[in-house]
């Protein structure tokens, strides 16, 4: 499987995912915040993200981190296959110290159990400071084979006092919703 970048490098890199430039699906970067950095949003026309039990929330040292994953049929051709995952990413620091985003590590596990790693810096292109208080959002998108899969990771984060940390990204599942089926992984 070919794992996408995101930000200016994702049209290079993805061969056979269409730019914003042929579908409404497009990353945005709206306006600065009070902590310096950029919000960067998805925007999928009439595609709405799933906030029901697919998305994961994770604090670890006063961080709170929120995914929230919704399917882009337009994106994806299951003849192909190819199914497409847009998610939502909230950082939030509850704490009384800025912290800045240096690098991530995402762990992804398709349905049939072929796990992927993606390692690089910052996220979306950037390495956000967040100031006690503020969030960072962001969205960016996975391609699968397979109809469903997890993904899961971690943030390396510097506090403003030069201390290092791990902020972990709890699984959440890229799943195809469906009303007549369960969730794959749901219990009985």
């Amino acid at each position: 499987m070919e794992v996408c970048g995101t930000g200016a490098t994702w049209v290079r890199e993805c061969k056979g995912v269409r730019g914003p430039a042929q579908t409404p699906f497009t990353t945005l970067l709206s306006e600065k915040t009070r902590s310096g950095g950029y919000a960067l949003e998805k925007v999928a026309e009439g595609i709405a993200m799933d906030d029901t039990n697919f998305g994961s929330e994770q604090v670890t040292d006063g961080v709170r981190i929120r995914a929230t994953p919704g399917y882009l049929p337009e994106q994806s051709d299951p003849g192909e296959p190819r199914y497409v995952f847009g998610y939502h990413i909230d950082v939030s620091n509850e704490t009384s110290t800025g912290i800045q985003i240096l690098s991530r590590r995402w762990r992804i596990i398709e349905g049939d159990g072929d796990a992927h790693e993606v390692v690089g810096e910052g996220v979306v292109g950037l390495q956000p400071h967040i100031a006690p208080g503020e969030s960072f959002h962001y969205g960016s998108f996975c391609p699968l084979r397979t109809e469903w899969g997890t993904m899961e990771g971690e943030y390396l984060a510097t506090w403003d006092d030069g201390r290092r940390v791990e902020l972990k990204i709890a699984r959440f599942y890229l799943a195809i919703p469906r009303d007549d089926q369960p969730h794959p992984l749901a219990p009985e």
